[in-house]
């Protein structure tokens, strides 16, 4: 069957590419036939003489760094805004061309567009999301962490009363999307050998009123899943998006303002300082190792976030900040490495279902069930087979 592309986006694609019709060819593994080199078939099918078969256009989407979507645009995308580079660490600059964060950066916006397509289409004058840039002057963490937590419908109590990591990111996740906003959870384009590291991105926020995006790098330690979410919802809250880096733990906060106080945003949600000053004084004797794990178990936060909200607050020394932060960055890059080299894991769709979260796949199959989209398209999006789409409605409950 043959992918009915648009051959002028076919071509648009490879010149941002900066390659030659030749080195196109050999990136996608394009084969010379008896008739024909590889370079001069790819020339057909951008003048629109041959047709691609899909295996092929696959192909070129990795070879370009594109999502396959884009060969479908009736036009070559518009050039996007750049997207703010908020990061404090690993801050080289950024390859729009070659890099693959950027190509992340790239399928996630093209993913942002159709969702907001699908959602102006189903409802006519859908209202905007209030809450997105509500907070673009000047304000105190304070009160858009008081916000934030309004409008997710979560007071500390409840959220203090859950003592696990897990279901604190799995409550704030569903309370986000529930909200209108996606989270996703995604570190690579498709494979392992793409994979990027949270040197090189913790979390992006895509702002927008209808759907903003949210999207957190799944190889960063899930015990810092949590904060980047919050950090990143005070980001769409200020209506501002960005990379952010790995760590929000640098103590170079005063060289990047914006991010520096999306850190005291999360930093205020999770440990409001009343609360975390008061259970401190309940623990401090017992050491401080100790300490920091009970607190981190208490408010079911990184033990490296309460490290550094006690430093920030003046309770420890800077010796015991950076003592105690190195160690737990060291034990998580060696728990990391026995994660990758243990064989199993969880099911593709299980995998699935935790990368993309219920809301995207809920309002792309809700559309395809609508008949509002055709099943090829909602396989585009969720960069999902469509044979796979019941397995993953079985565990959306």
């Amino acid at each position: 069957m043959k992918a009915h592309i648009n051959p002028a986006v076919l071509r648009w694609a490879r010149e941002q590419a900066r390659l030659s019709l030749d080195e196109a060819a050999q990136r996608a593994g394009i084969a010379d036939t008896r008739k024909k080199t590889a370079g001069e078939r790819l020339e057909d099918w951008e003048t629109g003489e041959e047709i691609p078969a899909r295996t092929q256009v696959t192909k070129l989407a990795k070879a370009y760094y594109r999502p396959v979507l884009t060969f479908y645009m009736r036009r070559p995308p518009r050039q996007a805004d750049p997207i703010h580079d908020f990061r404090t660490l690993a801050d080289q600059a950024v390859d729009e061309d070659g890099n693959v964060l950027q190509a992340l950066v790239r399928r996630m916006r093209a993913r942002q567009q159709e969702v907001i397509g699908l959602l102006t289409e189903e409802a006519e004058g859908v209202e905007p999301l209030p809450f997105v840039g509500r907070f673009q002057n000047p304000t105190s963490p304070e009160v858009v962490a008081a916000d934030i937590r309004q409008v997710l419908d979560l007071d500390f109590g409840s959220q203090r009363a859950l003592r696990d990591r897990d279901t604190l990111f799995r409550v704030l996740r569903q309370k986000a999307e529930e909200a209108g906003v996606f989270v996703l959870l995604q570190g690579d384009l498709g494979s392992h050998h793409t994979a990027i590291e949270p040197e090189a991105f913790r979390g992006l926020a895509l702002a927008d009123p209808i759907a903003p995006f949210v999207i957190i790098n799944s190889n960063d330690a899930k015990a810092a899943h949590t904060f980047t979410l919050l950090h990143e919802l005070a980001h769409i809250w200020a209506g501002a998006t960005g990379i952010s880096n790995l760590s929000p733990f640098t103590g170079r906060e005063d060289t990047q303002n914006l991010e520096a106080f999306c850190n005291r945003v999360a930093t205020e949600f999770l440990m409001p300082k009343f609360f975390f000053l008061e259970a401190w004084s309940q623990v401090r004797d017992q050491g401080l190792r100790e300490a920091i794990e009970t607190l981190a178990t208490e408010f079911s936060i990184s033990r490296a976030a309460v490290a550094h909200r006690l430093w920030k607050l003046g309770q420890i020394e800077d010796d015991d900040w950076w003592e105690r932060y190195r160690a737990y960055q060291a034990e998580w890059k060696q728990h990391r490495d026995r994660l990758r080299a243990r064989e199993g894991g969880p099911t593709y769709h299980t995998t699935k279902r935790s990368q993309l979260g219920s809301a995207l796949i809920r309002t792309v199959l809700g559309a395809v069930d609508a008949g509002a989209i055709t099943y090829t398209r909602a396989s585009r999006i969720l960069g999902v087979n469509a044979k796979n789409f019941d397995g993953l409605r079985a565990g959306l409950g």
